[in-house]
């Protein structure tokens, strides 16, 4: 059930193609959230080129932190940043270096077995409730901006196919 300005945001990207003109949209990376995040670079940019970048993106995930609690190692604190960024006419874009749940902290690089996979995806092991509990801050975030009406392009589990993350 997608709000409604998501729905207008997804049409309109959907269209891109079908325009004679303006059919490219640039997009930045303003950093992890509570370490590096800023909108330094959109500013930058918006500096250099007089527009600001389409789409900017932060991490709420910083998988690599050795933490007591992997939950620890979601921060949402880029919201407010991004309501602003939408409020001024940007698309915000989420992204997840999550931690790797089959240890206790950090690994986001480490590959796991399947074994470990079924462990993770199970929500009565040690495993699973990590993954949860990452996952349950994640939703809060996404639901303090929905709440906002702020749409979200939203990259969990990113670059999915090299091999060099434990998803």
């Amino acid at each position: 059930n997608a709000h409604q300005t998501t729905k207008a945001v997804m049409n309109w990207l959907a269209h891109l193609p079908n325009r004679t003109e303006n059919r490219v949209l640039s997009g930045a990376f303003g950093g992890y959230s509570h370490d590096t995040f800023s909108m330094a670079e959109a500013d930058r940019i918006r500096s250099v080129t007089g527009q600001s970048p389409a789409i900017y993106g932060c991490d709420y995930a910083r998988g690599w932190l050795e933490t007591a609690n992997i939950e620890d190692s979601i921060d949402v604190s880029c919201n407010g940043d991004l309501m602003s960024y939408w409020k001024n006419g940007g698309i915000p874009q989420i992204s997840l270096h999550l931690a790797n749940p089959a240890f206790q902290s950090g690994h986001f690089k480490t590959p796991i077995t399947n074994d470990q996979y079924k462990k993770i995806l199970d929500s009565s092991t040690i495993e699973g409730k990590r993954l949860n509990a990452m996952l349950s801050k994640i939703a809060d975030g996404l639901q303090e901006l929905e709440n906002q009406g702020v749409p979200v392009l939203f990259r969990p589990l990113h670059e999915m196919n090299g091999e060099w993350f434990w998803w």
